[in-house]
């Protein structure tokens, strides 16, 4: 079985970022005057953090779309999805999503985020072969709750800041309990933007909370290769109108300010 790394939680906190040409004292609540929210980033090389709002990194939220990852690592090693581009035919229900009323593959799914797709591949792979995924690979909360089809929708499947930047690393280094080739599947579908020296990937997600005033948070997790290092990072936000891609926008602003992400 492959080892799963768990990050410490002993914060370092860093204003320049050695070697990267990074800009001083950059104030990362500035990033956050909109939306209350955290961010965590991970220099794998320093082993060193940058850290925003420290004291809700503990905090279990449900992780929506961002669960996708580990959701397609399962579907390819119980063999219920082949590849990336195993097709599923859409069946005629007219979604919100204009981009989920039609056929999709694996890659295009996590793309956009289409939920059919993921709840059919769920009901295949069954309770408790997603049990035991989510027990081996150490996720969250592990808990899957009435509907194996919904359960990172609906709340029962939560997860913190902390734990999602372990598994973003893990899944990085390739050290999840799944083989390399279906790691490397899944890191390829990530990838959001490259060039020559920098490539980010990750994922986005968006959930509706339930008995809370602010009842919207949105996660972008993943990491950033640049100037020869990589960062792994976890930001989240929560608001009556925040969505993932909202989440995604901090993160790249923050990543610009630290000269990391260059366009």
């Amino acid at each position: 079985m492959s080892k799963i790394i768990k990050i410490t939680s002993v914060i370092i906190v860093f204003l320049v970022l050695v070697g990267c040409g990074a800009k001083n004292n950059i104030t990362l609540e500035d990033y956050f005057s909109t939306y209350n929210g955290v961010f965590k980033l991970y220099d794998i090389s320093n082993d060193s953090y940058l850290t925003y709002n420290e004291e809700k990194f503990s905090e279990l939220d449900s992780p929506a779309s961002t669960f996708k990852i580990l959701h397609s690592l399962i579907a390819l090693e119980t063999g219920v999805l082949k590849h990336a581009d195993t097709i599923k035919e859409w069946n005629g229900t007219n979604y919100s999503i204009k981009e989920w009323n039609k056929d999709h593959t694996l890659r295009t799914a996590v793309e956009y985020s289409v939920v059919w797709y993921f709840q059919e591949v769920a009901r295949e792979i069954g309770r408790e072969k997603m049990k035991y995924y989510l027990d081996k690979a150490e996720y969250g909360n592990r808990k899957i709750g009435t509907n194996v089809d919904a359960f990172w929708l609906d709340g029962s499947l939560t997860i913190s800041t902390n734990d999602q930047l372990d598994f973003i690393t893990n899944l990085y280094k390739e050290q999840l309990p799944f083989s390399k080739e279906n790691i490397k599947i899944v890191k390829d579908m990530l990838i959001d933007d490259t060039s020559e020296s920098m490539t980010l990937a990750g994922k986005t997600g968006t959930f509706e909370m339930k008995g809370k005033p602010n009842n919207r948070i949105g996660w972008y997790i993943g990491y950033i290769t640049s100037n020869r290092r990589t960062y792994t990072f976890v930001t989240k936000i929560e608001g009556e109108s925040v969505a993932g891609w909202k989440a995604k926008n901090i993160t790249e602003q923050i990543l610009r300010g630290l000269d990391l992400y260059k366009q």
